[in-house]
């Protein structure tokens, strides 16, 4: 009898560290600027999170059209041009991207082609978002505290 008791609390025990880690790799944030411009920040333990366009609620890791960084980045940007919701700009190091389907939301890269991106995404009096153009909104993701500002600054 006190042997069935001991592997009734081992197995209880085993079974809650299971279902904790399943909560912890099934809890995402959802950003959203309006209902068609969100990105999901889903936080793994491995040490990344995977950054996708849209409310992403797949058990499983996406297959593509995603950004793939460090838990502990704390300055990520993304911009969307209000006119072509199909396009979004990332601003940020380390991170790597897989966007195979061109189907999908494209994921262009700020920091390959810097100067361009000013062009298109700032007025000419300067960097920073009180230059940002009216036809661009952005959403600067803090990975590693769980929260991101719009443009406007708000706080979500």
């Amino acid at each position: 009898m006190k042997k069935k008791k001991i592997i009734v609390i081992i197995i209880s025990i085993i079974l809650l560290f299971l279902i904790l880690d399943f909560w912890n790799e099934m809890s995402r944030k959802y950003y959203c600027l309006t209902e068609d411009k969100c990105i999901t920040v889903w936080k793994r333990s491995d040490g990344y999170c995977y950054i996708i366009p849209g409310k992403y609620t797949s058990w499983f890791k996406p297959k593509d059209n995603y950004i793939k960084a460090d838990n502990l980045d704390d300055g990520f940007g993304i911009y969307w041009f209000n006119n072509n919701p199909k396009e979004i700009i990332v601003d940020s190091y380390n991170y790597s991207i897989v966007n195979n389907n061109k189907d999908n939301i494209q994921m262009l890269e700020y920091n390959k082609n810097p100067k361009y991106f000013e062009n298109l995404l700032y007025d000419a009096d300067g960097l920073g978002d009180l230059y940002l153009k009216g036809t661009v909104s952005k959403l600067l993701i803090d990975i590693k505290d769980g929260y991101a500002f719009t443009n406007d600054g708000r706080k979500l």
